[in-house]
């Protein structure tokens, strides 16, 4: 019984594209992992084993660190992810599998290199522009717009060059809030929400090569409807207390100034009739 799952004659070895920033996985196909032992290679340089009757797994690190943490074997199906990918990562890698044979399985892996544009911070209910940066449309055939989370894989928009055929995407997460300018290939999102966090991804084509650049958009959240009739009640509230307050000062300091001009006028009637009763009465001498 063949310990793995049965392939078309002729075909010793895959090849393998990814995009560089995406995960990889090579798959074994191995149907019985209790009676391999597994060996992975890189440039014939040993990079992982798995012995499947005790499950036990072993990674090692080549050229200085070049994988660092992101290979991972999976020790049910001994298939060997590689996480986050780069272009350095690209070229051949070799699968042993040890049984009663010694069977040989090659994978041919190139990871496409993607442009990184600049993280673009937004708040809720913006627009933010994502430029191609292109400057000759006539060169290419196709742009695609992708989007995903964390992996662009819902089309949004796409354009063919040489007709302007624009189409949208169905998610309806974007209805009516997308547009594709048909000179440039720059892709609008109108409204921003919260939920448009994630990676957008261009894919621009031609007869000879496809290029790829990607884009960070985060937007951070507003305030719902019901926080903001919270803070313009809370702003009513402060400003019906001030004036409140600045009544209730100005009617306590016009009570002093009527209590102090009736102690005035009263220390002045005091005054009056304390000279009416001091006045000096000359005393006459009779000389006769």
């Amino acid at each position: 019984m063949s310990l793995i799952q049965p392939r078309p004659k002729g075909v010793f070895g895959e090849s393998v594209s990814v995009l560089e920033g995406n995960p990889v996985c090579l798959h074994t196909n191995v149907t019985d992992m209790q009676k391999v032992y597994l060996i992975w290679s890189y440039r014939s340089s040993i990079i992982a084993k798995l012995d499947g009757a005790t499950q036990e797994i072993s990674l090692y690190d080549v050229d200085e660190g070049i994988f660092e943490d992101r290979l991972q074997l999976d020790n049910r199906t001994g298939s060997l992810t590689i996480n986050d990918i780069r272009t350095k990562h690209s070229g051949l890698y070799q699968l042993k599998i040890i049984s009663h044979q010694t069977l040989t399985k090659t994978f041919s892996l190139t990871v496409q290199h993607v442009f990184l544009a600049d993280l673009e911070n937004k708040r809720e209910g913006d627009s933010v522009t994502l430029n191609t940066g292109i400057t000759e449309m006539k060169k290419h055939n196709l742009m695609m717009w992708m989007f995903g989370p964390l992996n662009p894989d819902v089309l949004l928009a796409e354009i063919k060059i040489n007709t302007h055929n624009i189409t949208y995407g169905f998610d309806e997460r974007y209805t009516d809030r997308l547009h594709l300018d048909r000179e440039s290939g720059s892709l609008t999102i109108r409204d921003l929400k919260p939920t448009d966090t994630g990676v957008y991804q261009l894919q621009i084509s031609n007869n000879k090569e496809t290029i790829y650049k990607r884009f960070n958009v985060f937007v951070e959240p507003g305030l719902s409807l019901w926080h903001k009739m919270a803070i313009g009640a809370a702003a009513v509230l402060l400003f019906v207390a001030g004036v409140l307050i600045v009544i209730s000062f100005c009617y306590k300091y016009s009570g002093k100034l009527f209590n102090s001009s009736h102690k005035f006028d009263d220390l002045r009637l005091d005054s009056t009739k304390s000279e009416k009763t001091s006045t000096w009465t000359p005393m006459t001498r009779d000389l006769t």
